[in-house]
C-alpha cells in the first residue's frame, strides 16, 4: 500500500520534531523553561531566607525573654508578698493612729506569730516596729529557684510621716527582685501597698 504524499509529509515532520539534539549541541541561548526557573530560584534563595529567618527568631526570642523574670518565680513571690498583706496593714493602720511603739513585733500588733507563716517559700513573716517613725516587715524565704535560695530576705521598710507610711523594697534578694516589687508598690501607689 502506498502512502499518499501528505501523509508522508506529516509522517517526516513528526519525526523531525521529536528528534532531540544531543545536550552539547544545544544553543545555550534558549531560554530555560519556567518550571525549571522556579526551581532554581527556590533552591539559590532557601538557604538564604532559612538563615535569615533562624537569626530573626534568636533576636525575637531573646528580645522577649531578656527582661522577664519566669513567671513561676514571679507568682511564688507574689504569694509571699501577699501573705505579708496583713503587716503591712497593721503597721498602715498603727502609723495612722500613732500608735507605733519600739520593739513592737507581732503579737503586740495583733498578729501570729512569725513562723506560723511557715509556707512552701517562706519560713517567717515578722512585722517590727523600730522606732515611732519607722518599722519593717522581714519576710525569711526557703528556696524558689537559683537565684532566690534558702534564707533570702526580704524587707518591705516603712517610713512614717503625716500619718501616712511610705514603703521601700530592700533585703538581700537580687536586684531584679527588689525592682519588681517596687514598681508593683508604684503601681498599686503604695504608700500604702494593702
Amino acid at each position: 500500500m502506498l502512502l499518499s504524499s501528505g501523509v508522508a509529509d506529516r509522517i517526516v515532520s513528526k519525526s523531525e520534531t521529536s528528534y532531540r539534539r544531543p545536550l552539547l549541541e544545544k544553543n545555550l541561548t534558549e531560554p530555560v523553561p519556567s518550571r525549571t526557573s522556579v526551581w532554581l530560584v527556590i533552591w539559590m534563595w532557601l538557604p538564604a531566607t532559612t538563615i535569615l529567618a533562624s537569626v530573626l527568631l534568636i533576636v525575637l526570642v531573646v528580645f522577649i525573654q531578656w527582661p522577664r523574670i519566669g513567671y513561676e518565680s514571679q507568682g511564688k513571690l507574689q504569694e509571699v508578698v501577699n501573705i505579708s498583706r496583713p503587716h503591712r496593714a497593721a503597721l498602715r493602720i498603727a502609723c495612722e493612729n500613732g500608735l507605733l511603739r519600739a520593739g513592737e513585733i507581732n503579737e503586740e500588733l495583733g498578729l501570729p506569730a512569725p513562723q506560723e507563716y511557715n509556707t512552701h517559700y517562706m519560713h517567717s513573716v515578722t512585722a517590727r516596729v523600730s522606732g515611732v517613725d519607722a518599722a519593717r516587715v522581714e519576710i525569711l524565704l526557703k528556696r524558689i529557684n537559683d537565684d532566690l535560695p534558702d534564707g533570702k530576705t526580704i524587707f518591705f521598710e516603712g517610713h512614717c510621716a503625716d500619718a501616712q507610711i511610705h514603703w521601700r523594697v530592700s533585703g538581700d534578694i537580687p536586684s531584679k527582685y527588689r525592682e519588681l516589687l517596687a514598681r508593683k508598690i508604684e503601681r498599686h501607689r503604695v504608700d500604702r501597698l494593702d
